[in-house]
């Protein structure tokens, strides 16, 4: 047996409200979009509303976040009434599925399975959320192209960006009790150091071994020295377990993809491909999200994964301790930490270059790895709402701009405004103009749902 599976996905249930911001009738001649203020107004009546409550989930990279501003969303105002009821945090294949409506039965042992929310005809009303844009179908093909209802492709869609996170290296290890005291401290102060060629060899399994000299190279600091003559302490010879255990994702993640696509970067040879799962390594452990990833390894000895760096944050949160993460080595030859600083100085090196021209960014796939910078961690990638553009009622269209609207603004009363407490990065102004412009070209039939309740809320 090569992998062992966990299948079990926990759901979040959340509330709904509906704020104002703009959207044009498909009938309408084009405008310029609203610009938002700085606090959102609610509508005063959603009397005479028609349509089911959105359908909303997809990446469990964005789960935190996303949560977070739904929270805050639905305690906006007192008339919430059910338009997103539910998160189903998943993977990101879920999220692009649920967007773009696909309802086909292969590949069967991805599409709309447990933890998905269910999928709506040609995605009518629903948000999914993925690390993978629809610009990567040839990248990540056959996970897009299978996907479009008939005739249609990534333009009858609309994706925007919803976050900047970073990829941590999650693990468990533990010393004998006959290690040296100083192992502890030195652990405690120095952490584990991985450079990415060691990271990709572990994940390979060619690497198998907590002791393994590649890993005791980069960790000068666990090599404690005695007296002139005498062989050196080997911490990692001492701790609780030798053997590595590998926790993964299942298939569809775009965790996995950014994950990847950074091993990709440090080791084409041995990833010659970005993917959504890994190649198969004996005695690998499965999880279907990233929180049920963080729970294995922060409940098995031995154990490494990857995990969007949130997670680690709300586990040790929790519970001090619960997972270490190690410190990586980045494309200027400094061991970095996860952090929001750190994911930070990586995310303004790599839009600089890129700007918000994302379609001319193929080569990394819109990932921000091993970016350049001392301070720059190098695991970053920027995630993905998705859309139907045309969408066929008019409140459940309004829902989804206003909802997407507030998760993708800066300020006290936005979405964006629990990033750095999450560990993400805020998105730069570039790209929440980005989000909006994208926003504003979503259309409903004229003459669909009761008359708008929805008040615009402009800058003037």
């Amino acid at each position: 047996m090569n992998r062992i599976y966990r299948s079990s996905v926990a759901m979040l249930a959340v509330g709904a409200t509906v704020l104002a911001v703009g959207i044009m009738p498909a009938s309408a001649k084009s405008k310029s979009n609203p610009t938002l203020k700085n606090s959102l107004s609610i509508a005063a009546a959603q009397s005479g509303t028609t349509g089911a409550a959105l359908a909303i989930g997809g990446s469990s990279f964005d789960q935190p976040l996303v949560a977070a501003a739904i929270t805050q969303f639905n305690a906006a105002g007192a008339n919430n009434s059910g338009w997103i009821t539910t998160y189903g945090s998943k993977n990101s294949l879920c999220g692009r599925e649920l967007a773009l409506g696909y309802l086909g039965s292969s590949p069967a042992t991805l599409s709309n399975s447990s933890g998905c929310p269910t999928i709506p005809t040609d995605g009518y009303g629903a948000i999914g959320f993925s690390d993978i844009s629809l610009d990567n179908e040839t990248v990540a093909a056959p996970l897009d192209s299978a996907l479009y209802p008939s005739g249609k492709s990534a333009a009858d869609y609309v994706q925007v960006p919803v976050t900047i996170g970073g990829i941590a290296i999650i693990f468990k290890i533990g010393f004998a009790s006959d290690a040296n005291a100083i192992c502890q401290t030195n652990f405690t102060k120095n952490g584990l150091k991985l450079d990415g060629k060691t990271i990709g060899q572990i994940f390979k399994g060619t690497v198998t071994n907590w002791n393994a000299a590649a890993i005791a190279a980069t960790n000068k600091s666990l090599q404690i020295k005695g007296a002139k003559g005498t062989t050196p302490y080997n911490c990692l010879a001492h701790l609780t377990t030798q053997t590595i255990t590998l926790e993964d994702r299942t298939a569809g993640s775009g965790t996995t993809f950014m994950f990847s696509t950074y091993l990709q970067k440090v080791d084409a040879t041995e990833f010659p491909n970005p993917l959504s799962t890994l190649p198969t390594v004996t005695g690998m452990v499965q999880s279907s999200s990233s929180a049920l990833l963080s729970a294995a390894v922060g409940s098995t000895d031995g154990s490494i994964g990857y995990v969007e760096s949130s997670y680690a944050i709300i586990a040790n949160a929790a519970t001090p301790g619960t997972l270490n993460v190690a410190v990586v080595k980045n494309a200027s030859g400094k061991y970095v930490k996860c952090t929001t600083a750190t994911i930070g100085a990586a995310a303004k090196k790599g839009l600089a270059v890129i700007g918000t021209n994302f379609a001319a960014d193929q080569a990394s796939h819109y990932a921000l790895v091993n970016e350049p910078g001392k301070t720059s961690y190098p695991m970053v990638g920027v995630s993905w709402a998705i859309v139907r553009k045309a969408q066929t009622n008019e409140y459940q269209a309004k829902a989804i701009v206003q909802f997407l609207e507030f998760l993708t603004h800066t300020g006290t009363a936005y979405g964006q405004s629990n990033a750095a407490a999450l560990s993400y990065v805020a998105l730069p102004a570039a790209l929440q103009a980005l989000a909006e412009t994208k926003l504003g070209t979503v259309t409903y039939p004229t003459g669909v749902g009761a008359a708008t309740a929805f008040a615009l809320t402009t800058a003037n």
